[in-house]
């Protein structure tokens, strides 16, 4: 009975041994999928901002820039960009379903997208639908995207409906990590944009 009762002793501690081996620490990927989870929870919630700051556009033919004042109240937004393409300021206004535009000399202008309107009016084109999300370090949801991180499990790039967003720093605000420097790239455009202040 003793030598049955010790066999059975050891093939329970030979069994715990193997189960702590099987699951073990949870390795970095695990890690990180867990705080990406938890982060971009927060920063979806985060429907409220102003952040301001400066955006380069170029192509192959050209290049502009300017400085903007972006505010964002859940899909409501204004976005002002001051002396793009050297016309002066404007001023886009806009939510899920109409935007209108602006400019320096009160003239006036209305599309369904931002996109179409910016693209019709000065040439280049800025996805401000999509940069809602991206400018917070989280891809737009409801469509497909690919991930990558960096050490402390923020967003290092992005790859999302034919852009490749590169996430070159960050800045705390509140209880926030944000974009300070992100840099946009298509086939055609690639958008710099630093961004100096956050307020929540």
């Amino acid at each position: 009975m003793r030598a049955i009762s010790k066999l059975l002793t050891y093939l329970i501690g030979c069994l715990l041994l193997a189960s702590c081996s099987t699951l073990g620490p949870p390795t970095s990927s695990q890690l990180a999928t867990k705080s990406w989870a938890k982060r971009q929870a927060q920063l979806l919630h985060l429907t409220a901002w102003t952040s301001i700051g400066a955006v380069g556009i170029k192509t192959p033919q050209a290049a502009w820039s300017a400085s903007f004042n972006w505010q964002q109240q859940f899909s409501n937004y204004q976005l002002q960009l001051f002396a793009p393409l050297g016309m002066g300021s404007l001023s886009l206004t806009g939510n899920d379903k109409t935007v209108e535009l602006i400019t320096s000399k009160g003239e006036r202008y209305q599309a369904s997208t931002t996109q179409a309107l910016l693209q019709e009016r000065t040439g280049w084109y800025l996805p401000v639908e999509l940069l809602r999300y991206w400018v917070l370090g989280i891809p737009a949801p409801q469509s497909p995207a690919k991930l990558i991180f960096d050490n402390q499990h923020r967003l290092s790039k992005l790859a999302q409906q034919g852009w490749l967003i590169e996430y070159q720093a960050y800045k705390t605000t509140g209880q926030f990590e944000l974009p300070s420097l992100l840099v946009l790239q298509n086939d055609y455009f690639k958008i710099r944009i630093s961004i100096k202040q956050w307020s929540l």
